[in-house]
């Protein structure tokens, strides 16, 4: 071998052996790891703390629980509830044409039989089930704040799908046809009057954290300029819901509560004057705004119970139109009205809120056009429900932003450290026999 060959060998295991900047990094980044970890996880358990109730301190009621995080069915949800007739007293020949059209044109319940049981008996125990999902033991119409009613009025933890919307950004409102009074604030709607109002009938009187917080109670208002009719057989105008049309005009909240008097809801009369009052109401909001941009808008209506035959087995009117309801879609699937709070919380991803109640409860997604296969809702915590607790907690999205901004500044940091120790990488010094021959090698190759 030429000596310049052996002298080139030589060079190149020392090379070989020469310290890589990239094994520094290396080597800096795993030994900073833990220490970035231990930063992540700090961020997230301090947000989490104070995101998250301590679980000793939850009752059966409160223990956190996720509805399915299954298809969005619809952006605007607008709810009517009638009053006190069985799905027969519609569907007789003759006794109710606009609502039966409304339900051939549409998705059609021939199985929803909306109270549970018999002990959802007599009006207010359906109307606190549908927005709490439970009755709260009432099986008697009292004022709020009496008896079985204390018990929603003075619940602290999540009460109600209010508490719920409002964790999660959805806009809501509550439309009560001849309400006195501007709103609910102050208990203002706590006691019957105006045009054919009762309390009963508006579940959002009887709970102390929506009447006595000042951001909720001014989202219960009359639902129009006009009270509503006064007498049976009377006809009524777009005016009875003249607010709930302007909000759909403008701002639409997402989801929309509507009760009629005791007269318009058929409380007090025969089925006809529902239909009656639906025929000019329906009409009037799939005109708005909003049902005209909104391909997924959705209006529901039912009865909250059938007063004859077996609460539980006898069905209840219940239907889904707008441009976000099927088609002509009859379902014979049977459901009951915590079914459909269950699919409330469905289509908003919410939490739900009674173990073994909405929180077991199979939803309805056959009834809208991004229809689905039947999911339930599952009490508990489960590992698809975390991005619903990310989403919904403020807090622990902090935390986790924080985690993450400390590992990119720790990285940086390391980095910059190892580039400080080893400034450049090591390059073996040429030597000069070697760089001879090159200039010869390249004199050679130009001839």
């Amino acid at each position: 071998m030429s000596p310049g060959g052996l002298s080139q060998r030589m060079q190149t295991r020392n090379y070989r052996k020469a310290p890589s900047v990239m094994m520094s990094n290396r080597l800096s980044w795993r030994s900073s790891k833990p220490f970035l970890i231990c930063l992540t996880l700090l961020g997230i358990t301090i947000a989490a703390g104070t995101a998250i109730p301590p679980i000793n301190s939850l009752s059966p009621l409160d223990f956190p629980a996720f509805a399915s995080t299954g298809l969005h069915y619809s952006s605007h949800i607008v709810f009517i509830i009638m009053e006190n007739h069985p799905l027969s007293s519609v569907t007789c020949s003759g006794c109710a044409p606009y609502m039966m059209s409304l339900s051939n044109s549409y998705a059609n319940s021939t199985n929803y039989v909306g109270p549970v049981s018999s002990s959802w008996n007599p009006s207010l125990p359906n109307y606190l089930g549908l927005l709490s999902g439970q009755t709260w033991g009432c099986t008697s119409d009292l004022f709020p704040d009496s008896g079985c009613t204390t018990s929603p009025w003075t619940c602290s933890r999540p009460c109600n799908i209010v508490d719920r919307f409002s964790t999660a950004g959805i806009s809501w409102k509550g439309y009560m046809e001849g309400m006195p009074g501007s709103n609910i604030c102050n208990s203002n709607g706590g006691s019957d009057g105006g045009t054919k109002y009762v309390a009963h009938h508006n579940p959002f009187v009887y709970f102390g954290n929506i009447v006595n917080n000042s951001t909720r109670c001014p989202l219960v208002v009359p639902s129009g300029s006009s009270g509503g009719a006064t007498s049976c057989g009377t006809p009524v105008t777009a005016s009875v819901i003249s607010n709930l049309v302007s909000d759909l005009n403008g701002t639409a909240p997402n989801f929309s509560w509507v009760t009629p008097n005791v007269i318009d809801d058929s409380h007090n009369c025969s089925v006809q004057q529902a239909n009656s009052w639906l025929s000019v109401v329906v009409p009037a909001i799939l005109t708005t705004k909003t049902f005209e941009t909104d391909a997924s808008a959705t209006i529901v209506v039912t009865f909250d119970e059938p007063t004859t035959g077996i609460y539980g087995t006898t069905t209840v009117y219940f239907v889904v139109a707008g441009p976000g309801a099927k088609l002509h879609h009859p379902s014979s699937t049977k459901f009951t009205h915590l079914n459909w709070l269950a699919t409330i919380e469905s289509n908003w991803s919410l939490g739900c809120l009674v173990s073994g109640n909405d929180c077991s409860a199979a939803v309805m997604p056959e009834f809208f056009t991004a229809a689905g296969t039947p999911q339930s809702s599952q009490g508990g915590f489960c590992l698809q429900c975390l991005f619903n607790i990310i989403s919904s907690s403020p807090q622990l999205l902090i935390g986790l932003t924080v985690g993450l901004a400390l590992t990119v500044s720790v990285a940086i940091l390391a980095r910059r450290r190892s580039h400080s120790t080893n400034p450049g990488t090591f390059k073996p010094p040429e030597s000069s026999e070697n760089s001879a021959n090159n200039h010869r090698t390249q004199g050679d190759a130009r001839r």
